[in-house]
């Protein structure tokens, strides 16, 4: 399982300060995530969830709570989502009462990523549970109109405001890298995509020879290793369940992002390529060993 908290981008004051409360034992029982929207404030709270659940606090993503969270089988986890823009009291009381269940190893963590669509009834039924918590049970609600949550909730919740970062959003080819404004550029990505898709899905070398002179100039083979990374990046946080920007690798997400020990495989794989290509090595060589690889693993 990817370690959700490292693939949370652009947060790293954020992140410090959430950690360090955790570290130290002073996180709130609760937590109201505000800011505007799409800028990862659920990414951010799935990531401090997971260290929460975690057997040792870190977010491993190896033990069995970690493992049952990326599978959706945690009973450690419970999210809130609203039904045609409204949480209801009848989705609030059978939550109240399977939190009330006594003997209950670890933490328990209640994601509401709506919460200013709670309505009345709903909202005074968890202002019971935010004002009397259970044991180890934290509560992390989102929202993107903080004026439309009752006062009566945001008093017992700490307030966590999430900003967003200068040239990230709506920026799907500044993580690229390239200017995809430029046609050379967009090709490039294009040819990657189509390369790594004739190697994973018919278990082939890629049929366009073009590549083997893209890769055997060095400045051509590091854009390609940088593309590679990106891609390995979006995969991996997609295979985390966090928000991914819309791109022209979409069909080949969800291959890569389905088999998570593959997936870890090619990781390390390519880091190791990336080293190579910083050292005098065959560049042609060390690109046809990591495509071979990358076969094998994905078979």
């Amino acid at each position: 399982m990817a370690l959700v908290w490292d693939l949370v981008e652009g947060r790293e004051e954020l992140k410090q300060t959430l950690r360090a409360a955790v570290d130290q034992g002073r996180l709130g029982h609760a937590l109201l995530f505000t800011g505007s929207a799409g800028i990862g404030k659920r990414d951010l709270a799935r990531g401090l969830g997971q260290i929460l659940v975690c057997e040792q606090r870190t977010g491993c993503g190896e033990c069995g709570p970690c493992c049952r969270l990326e599978l959706g089988q945690s009973e450690s986890w419970h999210e809130v989502e609203s039904e045609n823009g409204v949480i209801k009291i009848e989705q609030i009381r059978p939550l109240r009462e399977r939190l009330s269940l006594a003997n209950w190893n670890g933490a328990r963590v209640v994601l509401i990523p709506a919460a200013e669509e709670l309505n009345p009834q709903a909202a005074n039924a968890l202002l019971k549970s935010l004002e009397e918590p259970p044991e180890q049970t934290y509560f992390f609600l989102l929202t993107t109109h903080l004026s439309r949550i009752l006062p009566t909730i945001r008093s017992r919740c700490q307030l966590i405001r999430v900003p967003t970062p200068l040239g990230k959003e709506g920026s799907t080819e500044a993580n690229w890298g390239l200017d995809l404004n430029d046609s050379e550029a967009k090709e490039l990505v294009q040819q990657n995509i189509s390369w790594w898709t004739d190697v994973i899905r018919g278990a082939r070398m890629p049929e366009d020879e073009n590549w083997r002179e893209v890769v055997k100039d060095r400045q051509g083979l590091q854009k390609c290793v940088q593309i590679w990374s990106h891609l390995i990046h979006r995969a991996r946080r997609k295979a985390a369940g966090l928000e991914v920007p819309q791109g022209p690798d979409a069909s080949l997400l969800e291959v890569l992002s389905s088999r998570a020990l593959a997936l870890d495989q090619t990781w390390m794989a390519l880091l190791n390529l990336k080293s190579e290509t910083e050292g005098q090595v065959d560049r042609l060589l060390a690109a046809e060993c990591f495509w071979l690889g990358l076969r094998e693993s994905w078979q």
